[in-house]
């Protein structure tokens, strides 16, 4: 726990954590769990430099805002040697996490709700023989994520109550071979993620949904031209869908006043990044330099 610097502020934590694993000659089994809770008094609004001035540890939050929130995350994983040269991995896991925080709006202290839950499943496969090695996986996942609001003292009266769903599958694939003093590298994933919107009852533009599709290669070099010195080059992209808060502008809610400013939800397109690296590596016994050039090129960057 902490009182935090600012007046009225601070955080009171606690957590457990528990893992237990069987390994066997080809195979290993283990389990993860994780739990944790959090109530912190809130202090991110930033107060005038004439208050700063006469008091620098000045919180211009109400201690009446304030949030409380838990998490658990527990995760299965089995591994299992097939052969020599490959490894099988596979983790199922299940995350969640829930709580609330006050603010004042105006004269109202608005109660603001989330939960989440998280589900997934990601299989992966390495093998390996002296100049080459390949992996691939696949990941599939499915969250649904509760959004709804009370204006204290009433918590009884849901003034909206929304949901975000969220469908994950991607797939990689991933080589490196070495010819001689020089390695070559290749990447490509393909991901799919869908959103769909369960508005407040009532609202009248149905459930509002979108699709993402991205294919992100990459390619890279790394010569050795000495057994100390290490050059290398690389060339990728990597894209992002959207966030909830880049689709709504920010917004908790969508309602029937606000849905023709942020409706449909393809407006806000997904971000994608062009990535050119190149560098130098030089490990000696006593002295590790490193230098790396790059250049990115955004095409609809999500930025506020």
């Amino acid at each position: 726990e902490t009182d935090g610097y600012r007046e009225h502020s601070g955080n009171r934590a606690r957590s457990a954590f528990a893992s237990i694993g069987w390994f066997g000659a080809r195979d290993a089994l283990k389990f993860t769990g994780f739990a944790g809770r959090s109530k912190m008094q809130l202090a991110y609004y930033a107060p005038s430099e004439a208050d700063l001035a006469a008091n620098p540890r000045a919180n211009v939050m109400s201690p009446l805002e304030r949030d409380d929130f838990h998490q658990e995350l527990a995760s299965l994983q089995h591994t299992r040697a097939l052969g020599a040269r490959a490894t099988l991995t596979t983790t199922l896991y299940r995350n969640s996490a829930a709580g609330a925080y006050d603010v004042f709006v105006g004269p109202d202290l608005w109660n603001f709700n989330l939960d989440h839950v998280w589900y997934g499943a990601l299989s992966t496969i390495a093998w390996s023989r002296p100049g080459l090695s390949l992996a691939a996986g696949a990941h599939l996942s499915d969250y649904a994520r509760d959004h709804f609001l009370f204006v204290r003292p009433d918590r009884a009266t849901r003034i909206y109550d929304n949901t975000g769903h969220k469908q994950e599958q991607s797939a990689f694939g991933k080589v490196t071979l070495t010819t001689g003093a020089v390695d070559w590298h290749g990447d490509l994933q393909v991901r799919r993620a869908a959103f769909r919107y369960e508005p407040t009852a009532g609202s009248s533009f149905g459930e509002p949904s979108v699709d993402w599709l991205f294919v992100d290669p990459k390619l890279g070099v790394t010569w050795r031209v000495r057994p100390a010195v290490s050059l290398f080059a690389s060339l990728g992209r990597s894209s992002r869908e959207p966030a909830r808060t880049d689709l709504f502008a920010g917004a908790d809610d969508v309602d029937d006043a606000i849905a023709a400013d942020v409706l449909p939800l393809d407006r806000v397109r997904p971000e994608r990044v062009s990535d050119l690296e190149a560098g130098l590596r030089v490990e000696r016994a006593r002295v590790t330099l490193g230098l790396n050039a790059f250049a990115m090129w955004f095409r609809d960057e999500i930025a506020p």
